[in-house]
Parts: C-alpha cells; structure tokens; sequence
C-alpha cells in the first residue's frame, strides 16, 4: 500500500485541514508527516517542491505531488479507487 507524505510545519490550520480530510476519506493509508525544522528544512522542501507557495505539500511513496488540491485529484484518479 502507498504511504502519503505530508510535508508540515507547526500551527498550521490547512496541514490540520488536510490530515483530517486524509484520515476521513482515506483511512486505510499511511501518512508520514514531516515537520519544517525538524525533518526537513526550506531548502529541502524547495529542492523537492519547486513551485511550493504554501502548506503542507504532499509526496506518495516518495514521489513529490504537490500541495492539497494536488494531492486531492491524484488520488481521485487512482486506479484503486473505482
């Protein structure tokens, strides 16, 4: 199974927004979040996000997504949903 990584910071009202969503819509997937200063830095979130404008961002097994409204239309498609 595919595990989400959510890229996050402290105090964040749509990182909280968006777990909630995640743990509502899609229970049975694991989710890793990461938080600013902690396990990643700016310029890591940059190298890995480059067009980031905002939290939280969002990677499945690795693989960078994007912010939430990304993370929402990838996982509407996915196979495993139909």
């Amino acid at each position: 199974m595919m595990a989400i990584q959510i890229y996050s910071k402290t105090n964040c009202s749509q990182c909280i927004t968006a777990k909630q969503w995640l743990g509502k819509h899609y229970p049975q997937r694991q989710t890793d979040e990461l938080f600013l200063e902690k396990d990643f830095d700016r310029e890591a979130l940059f190298a890995t996000f480059p067009q980031a404008k905002s939290y939280p961002q969002f990677a499945i097994d690795g693989q960078p997504i994007g912010n939430f409204s990304d993370l929402q239309a990838h996982l509407i498609f996915e196979p495993s949903n139909f």
